[in-house]
Parts: structure tokens; C-alpha cells; sequence
């Protein structure tokens, strides 16, 4: 490209198995509260008497998909520059406290869809022909920076009470 700009496209693509995944295995099923008013939300809990029971399994899975293009401009004329950009997705089952009797696929917390990166060189062109101590001490001197720009974590509201029924203590329920 002209300038010496070099210009790239990308395909990232990644799966991952057996993940980590940890469920309430004594979650009771929703609106169970509702059709037994008055009794104690652990007597109804399949394992009675206990509250929350924590099952790990390897069998999560994840999935992320990216296009990443970028820019860069190699070092000449006292100037370097590269801009870069990722749009992504990453989608998994991992992280599922709402259901303990199924996977659920839905965008992951560390999905950013987002990612702008750029940065700079810049040789200061003074003193570039002067001899002497100034030019010693003035010469050669560069501005430089990065700035990176994301999107931020997903938003989800959330409320402690326990609207579905399934009993305090079965984690937040959006």
C-alpha cells in the first residue's frame, strides 16, 4: 500500500470443551414457593433440609469468533502509527446460575464485541543537522502513544428477592 502502510485481515475463531462449570443441583423448580405458601423454601428443595449444593462438572462449553483488520505504518519520515480493530462474539454455557437442570448458551461475561486499538511514534524534528552539546542534549527526542477503546462487560440487572420461587439463597434472578 502506499505510505508504507501495511494493511491485514483476520479470521479468529475458538472453541473450548470440559469446561468448569458449577450449578445448584438443590435448586427447586420455578414457582415452587408460590404453589406451597407458608413452608420452608428447604423442606421443598429436592435434597430436604439443605440449602444450596454445588455440583462442578467439565462438560461447559464456549464459543468466540472474531474479524480483527489493523494498519500499520512502518517507521520512516520520523513517523510510525497503527490503528487496529476487533469485532468479536463469545458465546457459552459456563456460567448458567438461573437454570441447574440444563446448559444454557448466552453471551459470556468476558465478551467485549468491541476493540479499537491505536498507537504512535513521533520523532521531534528539531536540532536533526546541529552539532555541538545542544544538539546533543535536544536531539532525538519522540512523542509516542496508545490509546485502547472497548466496549464495556454486559449490564444485567439483577434483584436479590426471590421473584421465581425457587428460594433465597439460589443466586440472583434477573
Amino acid at each position: 500500500m502506499p505510505a508504507s502502510v501495511l494493511a491485514e485481515v483476520a479470521y479468529v475463531g475458538k472453541s473450548g470443551v470440559n469446561q468448569e462449570r458449577t450449578r445448584n443441583i438443590n435448586q427447586m423448580v420455578a414457582g415452587t414457593l408460590q404453589a406451597n405458601p407458608g413452608v420452608n423454601a428447604n423442606y421443598l428443595r429436592p435434597y430436604h433440609g439443605l440449602g444450596q449444593v454445588d455440583l462442578t462438572t467439565r462438560d461447559g462449553h464456549s464459543n468466540y469468533q472474531s474479524m480483527q483488520m489493523s494498519l500499520d505504518r512502518r517507521f520512516r519520515g520520523g513517523l510510525s502509527f497503527g490503528v487496529s480493530y476487533t469485532f468479536s462474539k463469545n458465546i457459552s454455557d459456563v456460567l448458567t446460575p438461573f437454570d441447574a437442570y440444563r446448559n444454557v448458551r448466552f453471551l459470556d461475561d468476558m465478551d467485549r464485541p468491541h476493540l479499537l486499538n491505536i498507537n504512535y511514534i513521533y520523532e521531534l524534528p528539531f536540532f536533526k543537522g546541529a552539532n555541538g552539546w545542544k544538539a546533543n542534549l535536544l536531539r532525538g527526542w519522540q512523542l509516542s502513544g496508545v490509546m485502547f477503546l472497548r466496549s464495556g462487560s454486559l449490564l444485567s440487572v439483577q434483584d436479590g428477592v426471590d421473584v421465581a420461587g425457587v428460594g433465597q439463597g439460589s443466586a440472583n434472578q434477573p
